[in-house]
């Protein structure tokens, strides 16, 4: 069955392939975060910038080890793969909310935002013509475009993720949070408190 599902770029590509390219992906993330970190070091503790930035590398050193883990052990068994899926389902709200959301609504957004341009940080508010106001308008949205990349990346994974799940075939009875059979039991459970068909026969 795997062998008979490609990935969504040719047929020449297998599924599992693009399971490493999910592991590329990390790999790239936490190069760059470690390239990174050391230069947001002069932002004051209190902004916590450099705090979600390593909050960052942990989730994705932690979302590495997760895929290799998957894809050594996932080969003959089902649970590596829906573990892998049922991360990756998560990966992109957690990544939205507590990253993205770190640079635009968070408590921290706004401090953050002036500081940056008032000590014209990484030449930020000289990139947007120098003027401090439109630097500190600017500056969320600049940071959510720099980010937006990583939204299509790790749709991705979920994607590349999803396929390798179902193509074993101890997952045909799985959905990713839970089995088919949990929702049938609880269709049975509606139908006879309401006294109507819940599922289709």
């Amino acid at each position: 069955r795997e062998a008979a599902t490609h990935g969504c770029c040719c047929k020449c590509c297998s599924v599992r392939s693009e399971i490493w390219v999910c592991f590329v992906i990390d790999m790239t993330s936490i190069i760059g975060l470690i390239v990174e970190i050391p230069g947001w070091r002069p932002v004051p503790s209190s902004l916590h910038a450099v705090d979600d930035f390593r909050a960052f590398l942990v989730y994705s050193v932690f979302s590495a080890c997760l895929i290799l883990f998957a894809l050594l052990t996932g080969k003959d068994t089902a649970w590596p793969r829906r573990l892998l899926v049922r991360f990756m389902s998560l990966k992109l709200p957690i990544f939205v909310i507590f990253c993205m959301g770190y640079f635009t609504i968070s408590p921290w957004a706004a401090p953050l935002a002036r500081w940056v341009c008032g000590h014209n940080f990484q030449q930020m508010r000289s990139s947007v013509g120098g003027d401090y106001e439109t630097c500190v308008r600017l500056f969320p949205w600049l940071c959510t475009l720099n980010n937006a990349l990583y939204i299509f990346a790790y749709a991705y994974t979920f994607k590349a993720s999803y396929d390798w799940f179902r193509c074993h075939p101890g997952n045909d009875d799985m959905g990713i949070w839970c089995s088919r059979a949990a929702f049938a039991r609880e269709g049975d459970c509606t139908q006879l408190e309401y006294g109507r068909p819940f599922l289709s026969a």
